[in-house]
């Protein structure tokens, strides 16, 4: 399963991919926090480690489903909506896409339709080792972030160059686009 940092990128890369871009003239902080809160929603599924369930419904699709609606309901901006559950989803993908030996082993993804666990049979993710019992702790670990951050990174930098890139806006007095 990926780090924080794993799904904090892979969650800001889907919100930027998919949210509409801002205007030219908003500050370049804005996309910064819009980035910041879609990196929360890809991390907030891991909130159940402190529920002792985790991998359950908050690692769904039924769970980023909710958070797009509940997202569209309150900003009455439904692009931001599909950015927000896309954002939200991520978790749910990326920790399918990784290795797993915890029982049970992968998450609830179709959650609520079923209570059945998912994973992917070829994992791309190296799993992350949590507890310090063994010499190799360390160095697993360092490689499995080095692996995500290889396959996230340029990921989230193409979806910051499109959240980042001025909104083409036609100048009615010359009859141009600027």
């Amino acid at each position: 399963m990926p780090t924080p940092l794993g799904h904090a990128l892979g969650a800001a890369a889907a919100g930027w991919a998919v949210a509409r871009p801002l205007p030219a003239s908003a500050p370049f902080t804005a996309t910064l926090r819009r980035g910041a809160w879609f990196a929360l929603l890809g991390m907030f599924p891991d909130v159940d480690l402190l529920l002792a369930f985790h991998r359950g419904p908050t690692h769904s699709l039924g769970t980023a489903l909710i958070v797009g609606l509940a997202t569209t309901a309150l900003s009455s901006d439904v692009r931001l909506g599909l950015a927000a559950g896309c954002a939200y989803a991520t978790h749910a993908l990326l920790d399918w896409l990784g290795a797993d030996s915890s029982m049970p082993v992968g998450i609830m993804a179709l959650w609520p339709i079923t209570w059945e666990y998912y994973q992917a049979s070829r994992p791309i993710f190296d799993s992350v080792w949590r507890r310090n019992e063994t010499p190799d702790f360390w160095s697993h670990n360092v490689k499995a972030l080095a692996k995500e951050l290889l396959i996230l990174v340029p990921l989230a930098w193409g979806a910051w160059r499109v959240a980042t890139r001025p909104l083409l806006v036609k100048d009615r007095t010359r009859g141009s686009i600027s």
